[in-house]
Parts: structure tokens; sequence; C-alpha cells
């Protein structure tokens, strides 16, 4: 009996060494710190992080939603709950008033927030697999979305309308991105291409 009871105990306190250090480092961001790291955030599975135009904020895409976060004090100052599934991917505007985030798995919807109240301003809807990209226009007008679905769709920002939806690319677009004179947008892609995008005339140039 003495055998079993040191068996057990001395199971329970091996196990303690092995998951008790992990489980203090998602909640403590300065506990154990890898060398030449000053935070350690844990918040489920990470798709993306964006610092803010202003640098004072970052935002984080998870499995969870999405969290702002201060870049000062490394606490959190908003969760932006809303998305049904997986955030694969986030946006801030040129003013960094407005922030996009892209989904997966449900609706494949492109959510817009107002960063001062952390309210969603209007959902994107049209895309017909995982959002795989989000970016703004430079003037903030505008903004684009790539996704499994092997589309590019542009939207408008204010009125959350479907301006003109790009079909070239054969694999999911994982990347866009708009040039500083708004007219050209960029889209990598799985099925090895670049595409440049006119977006004035919607020609395209492998």
């Amino acid at each position: 009996m003495k055998n079993r009871s040191f068996i057990i105990f001395s199971i329970l306190y091996i196990l303690s060494i092995l998951y008790l250090p992990n489980v203090f480092a998602q909640d403590s961001p300065q506990f154990s710190l890898p060398e030449g790291a000053t935070a350690r955030l844990g918040k489920g599975y990470i798709s993306q992080i964006q610092y803010s135009p202003d640098g004072k904020h970052f935002a984080v895409a998870s499995s969870i939603s999405i969290w702002l976060y201060d870049t000062a004090t490394y606490k959190e100052i908003a969760l932006l709950t809303g998305h049904t599934r997986n955030v694969t991917c986030i946006a801030f505007s040129p003013d960094g008033k407005t922030f996009a985030s892209g989904e997966g798995w449900a609706d494949y919807a492109i959510r817009l927030w107002d960063i001062g109240t952390g309210e969603q301003k209007q959902a994107l809807k049209g895309h017909t697999g995982d959002v795989k990209s989000v970016a703004f226009s430079p003037d903030g007008k505008t903004i684009a979305s790539g996704s499994a679905d092997n589309t590019i769709r542009l939207w408008d920002v204010a009125t959350g309308k479907h301006i003109r939806t790009f079909k070239e690319h054969t694999g999911d677009v994982n990347s866009i991105t708009f040039n500083t004179d708004g007219r050209t947008l960029v889209s990598g892609s799985s099925d090895g291409t670049i595409l440049l995008w006119n977006i004035t005339t919607s020609d395209s140039t492998k």
C-alpha cells in the first residue's frame, strides 16, 4: 500500500514539474522568458499580429478572437468578438481608426471595427472560402480581401458595399497589398503567381 502511494505521489510530482511552468508562462507576461524576449502573451492559436500605424497598440488574431494590447504596458485593452470561428487575417486602416479582420471556416466574412469603441461597424460577406488576406488602400476608403475561393474582392469601407471581384488566380490568395498611389494592387497565390492589378481598369499582369 505504501509503495502504491509513493508511486502515485511521484507521478503527480513529475507532472506538476512538467506542466505548471507552462501554465504560469501563459498567465504572466514576464515569467520564464526566452533570451531576448520582453513578454509572453498566450491567446490560443495565433494566425497574425499587426501594429497600429501610431505604434501604440498591436492586434492579435487567434482561434479565440481578436485581442488589442497596449504596447507600453502589454496589457489587454479590448477583445473584439463577433467572428464565429478562427480569425485568419487582420489589418489597420492608415489612420488607425478602423480595423479589419477576416474569417475562416464559417461565414467567410470580413468585419470592420471601430478601434475607439471596439464595436463592429460592418460585416462584408461574399467570399465562399476562407478569407486569407486583407489590406486597406492608402486613402483608407477601400479594402481588398483575398480568399481560398481564388478571388480578390474590393469593398467600400464607408458603406460596406462590394465594388469589384478579380478572378484570375487558380489558388488561394494568401497575400495582397496596395501600391502607395492606391492605383495598383498586388496579390500572391498558392497557384505560384503574383498578379498586379490596375484598380481603375481591372487589368492584371503576371
